[in-house]
């Protein structure tokens, strides 16, 4: 059937990190590795999160993608509180160890999304190249559905081919899988996997910090002696364009959803970005 969506429940996670999985798919989920006791803890910080967004709600809302639901969260303290739980964990800490990570200096960058409710799903799209991949890493703070706003995600195994257009057949050939996530479960996904958000039909926003790791060995070498992060929680604008073309592009997303979609697909068929 076109389009269709199909839940990632088999085959592609578990509760012991599999690279050949991840490998296979572009995406592999680890089931949770956290104690009952930082499973709340994560709840905690999912809380402080929503709040903080609702106090500085004056102030995203004049972020770019603010109207259409989706804003990034930058770096703050609750990734140090996040590594250090997983730091906790055995299995998550032997994942990092086998991507020559071992203390929080070495990861690439820090952040995450806030999904607001209502949202505008977003068109399919890849963060790099094939080329340029890197890992990013999604903690659930919560159960993440289709009803609050779940990753879509193209399996890299059923593709032939790196352009949208080869996106787009196999999406209509074999469809596209709704990563469901329960709390504490960890999303590892390649920079290169097509993907893309989907609207949060909930009553609360949904946030998911994000942590990446840099695959190129050279650049992995280049490590930062030391972090800052930022003692208050704070968001960014997210994917839409800046000034009035950003204006344009807001309007037509929000209004007229999939024919916007059609129209970006089909003028970039043969790009890969």
């Amino acid at each position: 059937m076109f389009f269709q969506k199909k839940l990632s429940i088999k085959g592609n996670r578990g509760k012991k990190f599999s690279i050949n999985l991840l490998e296979k798919n572009g995406f592999f989920i680890l089931e949770n590795c956290f104690s009952i006791e930082d499973v709340k803890k994560l709840s905690d910080i999912r809380k402080l999160l929503i709040d903080e967004s609702k106090k500085q709600k004056k102030i995203i809302s004049q972020l770019t993608g603010y109207e259409l639901g989706n804003l990034n969260i930058e770096k703050s303290f609750i990734h140090e509180q996040i590594w250090d739980l997983m730091m906790k964990s055995q299995i998550i800490k032997k994942t990092f160890q086998s991507f020559n990570v071992n203390k929080i200096h070495e990861i690439r960058s820090f952040g995450g999304n806030i999904n607001f409710p209502n949202s505008i799903p977003q068109a399919f799209h890849r963060d790099s190249s094939l080329e340029k991949k890197y890992l990013l890493i999604f903690i659930s703070l919560e159960k993440i559905s289709s009803r609050n706003g779940s990753q879509e995600v193209i399996s890299e195994y059923k593709l032939n081919g790196k352009n949208f257009i080869d996106m787009l057949i196999t999406r209509f050939n074999y469809g596209s899988n709704l990563v469901d996530m329960n709390p504490g479960d960890i999303l590892f996904r390649y920079s290169s996997t097509w993907h893309r958000g989907t609207r949060n039909n909930s009553e609360y926003p949904r946030p998911i910090p994000l942590f990446s790791i840099d695959l190129n060995k050279e650049k992995s070498k280049k490590i930062q002696k030391t972090i800052k992060f930022k003692k208050k929680i704070s968001f960014k604008g997210n994917y839409a364009p800046q000034g009035i073309f950003g204006k344009i592009y807001v309007f037509l997303a929000c209004k007229f959803n999939r024919p916007f979609h059609i129209i970006i697909y089909f003028s970039k068929l043969f790009k890969s970005q």
